[in-house]
């Protein structure tokens, strides 16, 4: 059985864009160390290959501290989408800070859709459209209280 998705107006959606920067800056510096960490780990692996577990033991410590450290920021990551998420916003990608809202466009469901660093919600697009057909919110749907 699927849980019923919370339907947002405009000024719903809206009250939670400030949350929702917040949380993108938390992840941020997460993502760009993960990046870090995973260019580590591929060059230890490229190096290594499948002998890793043969490599001197400094290497291999250090490939199992950073698996380690990737591990934790992950959980750490996934910690803050499971806040946006139960807000009952839809994260389509975190490294734009790019989210959906479940809404009501002429009596449709469809999606209010946002992106970090625009200043309120006022796009939608079809639940099947995506970012790239989505379209001007009516200015006065984004008044309404």
């Amino acid at each position: 059985m699927t849980e019923p998705v919370r339907v947002f107006t405009p000024a719903g959606a809206n009250a939670l864009v400030p949350a929702l920067e917040a949380i993108f800056r938390r992840i941020d510096p997460k993502i760009a160390r993960e990046r870090e960490i995973e260019d580590l780990l591929d060059d230890l692996e490229s190096y290594w290959g499948r002998e890793m577990r043969n490599a001197p033991s400094g290497d291999a410590e250090a490939h199992a501290r950073l698996a380690d450290e990737r591990a934790s920021i992950r959980m750490s990551i996934d910690t803050d989408l499971r806040e946006i998420l139960d807000n009952g916003v839809e994260v389509k990608d975190v490294r734009l800070g790019l989210v959906d809202f479940h809404a009501r466009i002429g009596g449709d469901l469809a999606y209010l859709c946002w992106q970090r660093g625009e200043s309120q919600v006022a796009h939608w697009h079809s639940l099947e459209g995506g970012f790239a057909a989505r379209k001007a919110l009516d200015p006065k749907a984004r008044a309404e209280p």
